[in-house]
């Protein structure tokens, strides 16, 4: 304190200024200092009679280092002094150690009002503002939730990294190798790395222990020497285990960073405990998720398996409807051979010409059968939807015939591409128009058209049957739903399955009374 005052008021005032947790600085309307009390000189780490001694621009070079925001302060100072009567209160953030103050400044007014004077109070409130912030810290990630764990530990880490401004790192056991699960804050340029050596890390000494653990600067500790992270220019670090169900420590959550002149403290190990506790409870989950994930991968496989061999079972039920077909034509095939035969006497080239042209037709038809209902992996190739429809007309017209139900066909004179599986495709067409044939009844009328233009392929096959209520076209495409009695309920299931397989859909459009037509719609081949 400069002298100012009489001897009795100045000891009075030091008498109060060092009872006090508050830093005080007195200054002129130029800057210079004229009270300071010990507090004030403890929370900047410098000498108080240094202060009271030297111009204003020595004392802002002693506590300058201390000062984070360096040029913040200083245009915040200049603005101060630059209005006499301005009040303001703030918070200061010092460094080594990070020190969070209070800031209060205001005008000294004489008894005549006028400001003669300005007060600067400092009050340490790093540990209230530090609580504050790991309880704000905390309450922000317990509301986190994501439908992936994966996501909601993400999250954390992340949360943590900005909350320290150090790499946070989840790092998981894997026998000896501390495998990294997540990070953040990785400085970039670092080394892309899975993980590393438990025994080329600082979390060793904290699995070692199964407890919290705090190295404030590796660099003094000798079991630290040589060890990744120090060559890193880690030195402080931060590290909890992370436990499964059972009470294992399978990993830690720590953080890493070159800031030892920061002080870590218990607090900062409860902080990150309950964090770790939330991370394996979310690693939990994200276990019985996967476990739940490859018990459906099976059973889906399993219903994908039994489901292949229903739909077989519905095309061998649908082989035996075209094989008494086929019979029909070879029954018409053998009869014009005997004819051909009978008479064959009196010109026998023409007639074993006849036999051997009427002897390929009937390998086409039973190769034909026989590749409807022979299993086949689909195979998307560029095919011709036209021909593929002409080699299915050849297997079922004469069922039609025997039924006494038109068919009617119409296509396009040119051939019309798609990407598509021959098999699959012959499969769903032979569906629909046995579905179709089905609903007429003999005298009936069946009609399979294709239509196309340059983006798209459509197939549709109409007919003037009783029609489908709308009660039964809403669940028409499901399994195991028939319009008959003694049907499998998987034609149009498989129907609908081979348009998806084929990035196309199928649609029905029906009116009952008038009948129903059935709208296959595929992408066109280039």
């Amino acid at each position: 304190m400069r002298e100012l005052l009489p001897p009795e008021i100045e000891h009075s005032l030091r008498a109060v200024l060092g009872a006090v947790d508050y830093g005080i600085l007195v200054t002129d309307l130029e800057h210079q200092s004229l009270i300071c009390n010990g507090k004030f000189g403890e929370l900047f780490g410098i000498s108080i009679e240094k202060v009271l001694r030297n111009d204003v621009m020595a004392v802002r070079r002693m506590v300058r280092d201390r000062i984070i925001d360096v040029k913040g302060w200083e245009v915040n100072l200049d603005e101060v002094y630059a209005d006499p009567a301005r009040e303001q209160e703030d918070e200061l953030i010092l460094r080594n150690p990070k020190t969070v103050l209070r800031r209060y400044t205001g005008p000294v007014r004489n008894e005549q009002r006028e400001v003669v004077a300005r007060l600067w109070t400092f009050l340490d409130v790093t540990l209230g503002s530090q609580k504050q912030r790991y309880q704000t810290a905390l309450s922000e990630i317990a509301i986190l939730f994501h439908h992936d764990p994966t996501q909601v530990v993400k999250k954390i880490i992340d949360k943590i990294s900005v909350f320290y401004g150090s790499v946070s790192l989840l790092s998981i056991l894997d026998d000896a190798f501390l495998r990294f699960h997540t990070a953040a804050g990785v400085p970039e340029g670092a080394p892309n790395i899975r993980g590393n050596d438990l025994t080329d890390s600082f979390c060793q000494f904290c699995l070692a222990v199964s407890e919290p653990l705090i190295i404030q600067d590796a660099r003094l500790d000798e079991r630290c020497r040589d060890l990744f992270p120090l060559r890193m220019g880690f030195t402080r670090y931060a590290g909890v285990p992370i436990y499964d169900p059972e009470g294992h420590a399978i990993g830690t959550l720590c953080i890493l960073d070159d800031r030892s002149d920061e002080r870590l403290t218990d607090d900062d190990l409860d902080f990150l405990s309950v964090l770790a506790m939330r991370i394996s409870s979310e690693l939990e989950r994200e276990a019985r998720i996967r476990k739940l994930e490859d018990w459906l991968a099976t059973t889906t496989e399993e219903l994908r398996g039994a489901q292949d061999k229903l739909v077989q079972s519905e095309k061998l039920a649908v082989t035996g409807t075209l094989a008494a077909s086929v019979a029909h034509d070879i029954r018409n095939i053998l009869s014009s051979i005997g004819v051909q035969i009978s008479l064959g006497s009196h010109e026998p080239e023409k007639a074993l010409d006849y036999v051997q042209d009427s002897l390929g037709r009937f390998n086409v038809l039973a190769h034909r059968l026989l590749s409807y209902a022979r299993p086949q992996k689909a195979v998307l190739e560029h095919l011709d939807l036209c021909m593929v429809l002409e080699k299915v007309l050849s297997l079922i017209q004469a069922q039609f015939r025997i039924s006494k139900v038109e068919l009617e066909m119409s296509m396009p004179d040119d051939s019309v591409y798609v990407m598509g599986d021959e098999g699959r495709l012959e499969h769903l067409i032979v569906n629909l128009l046995l579905n179709s044939l089905n609903a007429v009844g003999s005298g009936g009328k069946v009609s399979i058209c294709i239509e196309a233009d340059d983006e798209q392929v459509v197939l549709l096959v109409s007919d003037n049957g009783p029609g489908i209520s709308e009660e039964i076209r809403n669940r028409l495409f499901e399994p195991f739903s028939s319009t008959r009695s003694n049907g499998f309920g998987l034609g149009l299931y498989s129907c609908r399955q081979i348009a998806i397989e084929h990035k196309g859909n199928i649609d029905c459009q029906s009116d009952v009374g008038r009948g129903t037509t059935m709208k296959v719609t595929f992408p066109r081949a280039k």
